[in-house]
C-alpha cells in the first residue's frame, strides 16, 4: 500500500464511511441531475453532462472487437453468440426489461435474462436480501439502484433503437442464459456490516453457492467484500472453480489505498480493472499484481434507468417497467442509454468474453480434455498469452497483462492438439499454466 498507511481499525472506519457516503468498489456512480423528460446520459462525477454520440458509445465495443468476434463465431457455424452458456450474475438484482431477454430470434430456445417472478423455493433462491421474492432491484433509495441491470445489459442487452443516434446496444453474449442473483443493494461489502443489504457477506456466499447449484459456466461478480476472517468466500470460490466455473470479479476503485476486494484477489479468479478510451489504465481503479487484465471501464455506455412516479401501476411496453419499490412507491422505469465508469463494466465485458470462449470450445469438451477444475485457469492463461492489447507504457505488474481483445481470444489456440495423447496433453497443459500463472 504505497499511497497511505492505515491502521486496521482506521482502515475499517475509512472504508465504511466511504461506503455509506458515496461510490463503491465496483463502479463510480454519477449524480442524476436530469429532468424526468430529458433522456440525457448520466455522466461520471465531474464529467460535463451531454447527450452521448455514436463514437462515445462505440469505442468500447471497437476496442474489444465484439463485432469481429461475432463474425468469427458465425464463420465457424455459431449463429447465436453465447447460446447454451449459463451465466450467474451476482449483483444488486435486475429490472426485468424485455430488452434483456431473447425469445423470437434464438432458434426457439430460451436466451437472455432468466427471470421468474414467482416466489422462490428453498432450493432456488435468487434473492438473498428478500429470499421470498424474485431478484428484483427494488430499493430506489440505495446507492446502487439499477447497477445489476446496467452490468447485465453489457452481457445480454439488445436495443435496436436508443437515445444515441445511430448506435444500437448489443451485449457481448446476447444469447447466453443469464441468471440474476441478488445479494445486496450496495456493491460495497464490509464484512457483515451492511452497507445496503442484509448480512452482505452471508448473502454473497449464498449467491456463489446458488450459482454452483445452477451449474453456471461463468460467475460474474461486479462487487467486492472485505474482511472475510473465516475464509468462507475463498472456500466457496474454490468449490466453484473445481466445478468448472470461470469466476470473474471487479478489481475495484476509488479508495485512497489499493485494496483489491474479495473475491477478485483470490487465486484462480479473473480480477478485472478498467481501461480508458485512450487505452490507458483508468486512474481511480485499484492496482495490484493480482489484477489479470483490463477491459473498457471509463465512460462506458450501458442500459440505464429513467424514472417517474406513478399514482397507479400502468401497462408496460418493450422499454419500460412499472416497479413497486421496497418503500411502497410506484415508479415507471424507462430503459435508455446512460454512461458511467467503473470496473463493474469491465467485469461484465469480460464475462461476455468468457461466455463466447466457452461456447466456441464447449465446456464439456474442455472438461474432458483439460480437467473440469482447470477451465478457469486455462481461460486466464489463454487470454493473457494471446488476447491482450498492450499499449506503450502499460504497467503489466500493476494493471494486468493488457487490455482484453475478444476477437483475439476466440482465435487463440489451446495448448493441446487432437493428436496429443492424454498424458502428453497433461504435460503441455501444466507447462502452459505454469508459464502464465500470476
Amino acid at each position: 500500500m504505497d499511497r497511505f498507511q492505515f491502521t486496521s481499525a482506521a482502515l475499517k472506519i475509512a472504508i465504511l464511511t466511504f461506503a455509506m457516503n458515496g461510490v463503491g468498489f465496483a463502479d463510480q456512480l454519477a449524480p442524476n441531475t436530469e429532468e424526468p423528460s430529458n433522456p440525457h446520459t448520466a455522466q461520471e462525477i465531474n464529467a460535463p453532462p451531454h447527450i452521448p454520440e455514436w463514437n462515445d458509445c462505440e469505442w468500447a465495443w471497437s476496442d474489444l472487437e465484439v463485432d469481429a468476434a461475432h463474425q468469427f463465431l458465425s464463420k465457424n457455424g455459431i449463429s447465436y453468440p453465447g447460446k447454451g452458456i449459463r451465466v450467474a450474475h451476482i449483483d444488486t438484482g435486475v429490472i426485468p426489461f424485455p430488452m434483456l431477454q431473447r425469445h423470437a430470434d434464438s432458434d426457439k430456445g430460451f436466451a437472455g435474462l432468466y427471470y421468474i417472478s414467482e416466489p422462490a423455493t428453498r432450493d432456488a433462491i435468487f434473492n438473498f436480501v428478500q429470499p421470498h421474492l424474485a431478484p428484483l432491484d427494488n430499493n430506489d433509495k440505495g446507492l446502487n439502484f439499477g447497477h445489476g441491470t446496467e452490468t447485465a445489459s453489457l452481457i445480454v442487452g439488445s436495443m435496436a433503437e436508443t437515445n444515441v443516434s445511430g448506435w444500437s446496444l448489443r451485449g457481448v453474449a446476447p444469447f447466453s442464459i443469464l441468471f440474476p442473483i441478488k445479494v445486496t443493494d450496495s456493491v460495497v461489502m464490509v464484512g457483515n456490516i451492511s452497507t445496503g443489504g442484509t448480512a452482505d457477506l452471508v448473502n454473497l456466499l449464498g449467491g456463489i453457492a446458488q450459482a454452483s447449484q445452477l451449474g453456471a459456466h461463468v460467475i460474474t461478480i461486479s462487487l467486492g467484500a472485505i474482511f472475510d476472517a473465516q475464509q468462507r468466500i475463498r472456500k466457496a470460490i474454490e468449490s466453484a472453480l473445481d466445478a468448472g466455473s470461470i469466476v470473474i470479479a471487479a478489481g475495484g476503485q476509488t479508495l485512497p489505498v489499493d485494496i483489491i476486494p474479495l473475491p477478485a484477489k483470490l487465486p484462480g479468479v479473473v480480477a478485472v480493472t478498467a481501461s480508458t478510451r485512450a487505452k490507458n489504465h483508468w486512474k481511480p481503479a485499484f492496482s495490484s499484481k493480482s489484477i489479470a487484465w483490463a477491459a473498457p471501464g471509463e465512460n462506458v455506455c450501458h442500459l440505464g434507468l429513467q424514472e417517474r412516479k406513478l399514482r397507479s401501476l400502468q401497462p408496460t411496453n418493450t422499454q419500460s417497467y412499472d416497479l413497486k419499490t421496497r418503500g411502497g412507491s410506484l415508479l415507471s422505469l424507462s430503459g435508455l442509454i446512460r454512461m458511467s465508469s467503473g470496473t463493474s463494466y469491465s467485469t461484465a465485458f469480460t464475462a461476455g468474453a468468457a461466455t463466447l470462449w466457452l461456447q466456441q470450445h464447449n465446456p464439456v469438451r474442455l472438461a474432458h480434455r483439460y480437467g473440469q477444475k482447470n477451465i478457469s485457469r486455462l481461460f486466464l492463461a489463454v487470454a493473457k498469452t494471446f488476447a491482450m492489447d498492450i499499449p506503450e507504457g502499460w504497467d503489466t505488474q500493476r494493471h494486468g497483462a493488457g487490455i482484453l481483445n475478444i476477437r483475439r481470444l476466440l482465435q487463440a489456440p489451446l495448448p493441446c492438439t487432437a493428436s496429443d495423447s492424454d498424458q502428453h496433453c497433461a504435460v503441455k497443459l501444466s507447462r502452459f499454466l505454469t508459464s502464465t500463472s500470476r
